[in-house]
């Protein structure tokens, strides 16, 4: 009889296979963190893409009609901002006097300009998610139920300065004088043009990053959906004070309030707040995108904030 001979294979041992599973687990976490900043720098660039878009087509703007987008168009405003021609009866924003030049005709041709903007005859417009509006780092992206943004209404992540808010204006070290239209190159009831900009277009903010609302954020820090502004502050469309521009706030870390030093990615209730590492992007208005340090002072950034302050602006804040 002829006997074979088996071979067999051993199989892993406990301790085997616990040392390649910790292996395994050790490979893992050190991809991760390099994934995570992959992505972070893929998203990073998209949204200074972004901002490089809204800038041309600020500019593009500007050469058709002779000044930079109405922020916001509002023929209710009276007193000095009262206007003479009142061309369209409701109030609207920047962004959509934007939509022909960021190749949303299509959406421009069926928002009623005669009508409120979150009223019925503009809710197909207004729901309409611009991907140019959204940053991709943004908790939520473009879907308004994850943001608190109700009715399904499109969100926002970029909006322009106003002013400097009377409670932050004992942080800023020197007096904004009042305009009315506001201090920054985009105004109210007005299409300013970019010549009138005196500090120069490549020191003076268009648009900056406000990203995440309606969730609202508080230093790194989600805080929930009723700490600042309305349900409605987040939505592309509404043209408001406190939605698609604002006041600059500054905020307290001391005491956990508006009115503070702190400038940048301190919160996102109407300041400079993004969800990229160490600062947030900017928008000049020579079209340029910058990256703003966090630990930009207070005073630098209502210096990049107004138009014609005369400032001369400190190196070393803008990457």
């Amino acid at each position: 009889m002829i006997k074979v001979k088996r071979h067999s294979n051993p199989a892993f041992t406990l301790i085997e296979l616990l040392v390649v599973i910790a292996i395994i687990a050790i490979l893992i976490g050190l991809l991760l963190p390099a994934v995570q900043k992959v992505r972070e720098a893929a998203a990073r660039a998209q949204c200074t893409n972004n901002l490089k878009q809204l800038g041309l087509a600020c500019h593009n703007h500007n050469d058709t009609y002779g000044g930079l987008p109405y922020c916001p168009y509002n023929p209710g405003l009276g007193g000095p901002l009262t206007l003479t021609v009142r061309p369209w009866a409701a109030a609207h924003g920047w962004t959509v006097d934007l939509l022909p030049f960021i190749e949303q005709q299509n959406v421009y041709n069926i928002y009623n300009l005669n009508a409120p903007w979150s009223g019925p005859l503009n809710s197909v417009a207004i729901a309409t998610k611009i991907k140019v509006f959204v940053c991709p780092s943004a908790p939520g992206g473009d879907q308004s139920g994850a943001r608190f943004i109700p009715l399904d209404r499109g969100p926002l992540d970029y909006i322009a300065l106003f002013d400097v808010n009377p409670v932050a204006a004992p942080y800023v070290g020197f007096t904004v004088p009042w305009d009315p239209t506001g201090v920054g190159a985009l105004g109210r009831n007005i299409r300013r043009p970019l010549t009138s900009i005196t500090d120069g277009t490549s020191n003076t903010f268009l648009l900056v990053e406000d990203a995440g609302r309606n969730q609202h954020w508080i230093m790194g820090k989600y805080v929930g959906q009723n700490v600042f502004a309305g349900p409605e502050s987040g939505a592309w469309a509404n043209p408001f004070l406190g939605a698609c521009f604002d006041w600059l706030w500054g905020w307290n870390p001391a005491t956990n309030t508006r009115g503070g030093p702190c400038a940048v990615n301190c919160h996102n209730g109407g300041d400079i707040y993004a969800f990229h590492v160490g600062g947030a992007n900017v928008l000049l208005a020579d079209g340029s995108v910058h990256f703003l340090n966090s630990s930009t002072p207070l005073g630098v950034v209502v210096e990049l904030m107004t138009r014609s302050g005369g400032e001369v602006i400190p190196s070393g804040n803008l990457n």
